[in-house]
This record gives structure tokens, sequence and C-alpha cells, in this order.
């Protein structure tokens, strides 16, 4: 129960719970919440024993009331997209987009009793595909259901102007995907394989990005939302497939250099480096009888030398010092050089 501030959260997810139920916190005993983006599903499953109500919002459950009349905001600068919640029937009066249940609602007081007005809201909206339970209170950016407001036209703009900071550190956590959703700096839904790819000019080369997600993302889902940034005077982009939520990109080689290639979609990014190299291949190797570079099968000796070992290709594979193994080297043929002695071996 939040009695301290709890600002800058990111919440998709599935909520479901007995009675007080919140998309950031079930109850609160007046401290901040601030700046959450939440997403997902809420769910309360049954009413209070004693009352016959629930608390359900959107951000917060229940709402402590200002009894004290401090006039402090409590609930302040929150963006809700939700998909919809759920709740028994009969206790929609205390299931609201931002807080469910607050002293405004009079539950336990005398007929007598005045219910106690709730100003400690202020400043939150709701994505208009999600119904407000009482409309009349569904463009007040003040009320438990918050304003009114297309979440995909919402910009860097909207939500800097609640309160939300945008950059890469703990002091500024948010930033902006490209499906206009906002989220922390630390989050990624995507991961990238391999991270680093060693490439020859001309060679054909794939990489793989993972997406994950709280529900099974489609290729339709992507489509529209997916930009691929790459220097094209080093690589270019030959093919593209999606299968099972795995987005497999091909490419090509073009010339000597060092690239990115950053894949942003669904609000998420994930970079791979690419280094590419011009060889000319290894046609002829000289052995130097004389040379003191040997090999015994599993590794390659030369007293007192740096070693590098180098595919056909050109390409180097393995380095050391006075003594390499070869036992990590798929099978197949190499050159071994040490100083200028060059020798040509079998890895079996």
């Amino acid at each position: 129960m939040p009695t301290s501030p709890s600002p800058n959260c990111h919440v998709d997810a599935d909520v479901k719970g007995g009675n007080t139920v919140g998309g950031v916190a079930g109850y609160s005993k007046r401290g901040l919440i601030s700046n959450n983006f939440i997403e997902g599903t809420l769910e309360a499953t049954t009413a209070n024993r004693f009352n016959g109500t629930i608390a359900l919002g959107g951000v917060l459950g229940e709402l402590l009331g200002d009894y004290g009349q401090t006039g402090v905001t409590c609930v302040k600068g929150n963006m809700v997209a939700l998909e919809g919640f759920t709740y028994p029937e009969g206790t929609q009066e205390t299931a609201h987009r931002i807080v469910g249940l607050t002293s405004a609602n009079g539950i336990g007081l005398e007929p007598d009793e005045e219910p106690l007005p709730e100003n400690g809201i202020a400043d939150n909206y709701a994505s208009d595909t999600m119904a407000a339970t009482s409309a009349d209170l569904a463009d007040i950016a003040t009320s438990v259901e918050g304003k009114s407001i297309d979440r995909y036209e919402a910009d860097i703009d909207f939500y800097t102007g609640l309160g939300f900071v945008f950059g890469t550190t703990i002091e500024e956590p948010w930033t902006m995907g490209n499906a206009m959703t906002p989220r922390l700096y630390f989050e990624s839904n995507l991961l990238i394989t391999p991270a680093e790819i060693l490439a020859r000019a001309g060679e054909v080369f794939t990489v793989k990005v993972n997406i994950y997600s709280r529900k099974p993302v489609t290729v339709d889902d992507i489509a529209g939302d997916l930009s691929l940034n790459f220097d094209e005077a080093v690589i270019e982009s030959t093919g593209m497939d999606f299968v099972d939520g795995v987005l497999v990109l091909e490419f090509r080689a073009l010339a000597e250099g060092t690239t990115n290639i950053e894949v942003a979609t669904l609000g998420s990014t994930a970079t791979a480096v690419v280094k590419v190299h011009e060889v000319s291949g290894i046609t002829e190797v000289g052995t130097d009888s004389a040379s003191a570079i040997r090999f015994d099968g599993s590794s390659v000796m030369c007293d007192g030398t740096a070693i590098a070992i180098y595919s056909m290709t050109g390409a180097q594979v393995a380095t050391g010092f006075g003594s390499l193994s070869t036992d990590n080297l798929p099978a197949g043929i190499y050159v071994a050089v040490a100083g200028t002695s060059k020798l040509k071996i079998a890895v079996k």
C-alpha cells in the first residue's frame, strides 16, 4: 500500500484479484502515484463480503480519504491504456479507469453523513477505446475516470506535459517506441542474434530478432511498424521472413566498413554490429621447411613468437603466443603464420 511515491512504472500485465485491484497498486494511503503507463487487463473476481463493493481502478484500486484535509494531489499524470477490465455484476460504481473507490463514494457512512470529496486526483488520461463506467466523468482529467484520449495521437510532448521525463537514466527513464507507446529505457522486447557479425564483402548473412510480448505477435502486428537502420554503403537488405515470433533478416555485405543494424518494432529497439572486411582469399601458401613453426595435430607452436591462424578465405580465426590450440576450430584447412613463416595445416 503506497505511502511513499510510486512514479515511473510501465505495467503490461493481466492482473487478477479479489475485490481490491489496481494497475499500479491495490490500495494507497495517499502516497504519490505519478507518471505511470498501464496496459493489459484488470479483473476483480469477488465483491467485498461486508459492503458488497469492489475497488477496481486502472491506476489504483482504493484511495484512502483525505481526512486531514491536506489538499495534496496523490494520483497525477498517469496514462491508462488497458484493453478493459472485468468485475462482478452490480459493482460498476466503484470500477473506474483511474481510481476505483474513494471517500466520495460514501461507502460505510451513516445516513446523515456526507461523503468526503476527493480532490487529490489530477491530470490523468485513459485511452478512448476503454469505456468509462461513469460516462459523465470521461472528459475530466481530475476525475476517477480521467480524460479520454486517442493513445496513438499522444506524442512525446503530451507525455512531457504530464511529467514524464525522457532519456536513458534513472532520473530520465522514459523512451518513446514506434507505436507511440512509452517504455522505460531499460526495457526491450527484442533480442537480436548474433549481436556481432564478421562478414566478407559479397557474403550473405542473416540475423534473427526474437520478439517477446505478453501476447503472441503476428506478422500483421509488425507490418507497418518495423524500421531498419544501417549504412547502405556497407550492407544491403536482401530478404525478410517472420516465423513463430522470430523475424529473420537477410543481408549482403557490400564493402569494407562497420555498421549497426538497428531494428525497431512494437516500441522496442535492438542493435547488432556488422564488420565487413575485404579479402582476396588465400589460394597458395609456401611452406618454409626451415621454419621453427610446427603443428602436432592439436596445437601450432613457434617459440617466443606471436601466432595467427587464418581460414582459406583469409579470415583470422585464432591468435596466440608461443603455442596455439586448434581444438576449437572446425575441421578444415588453415594457414598458420608466425613472424615471416607460414604453414598450411589440416584440422581434423
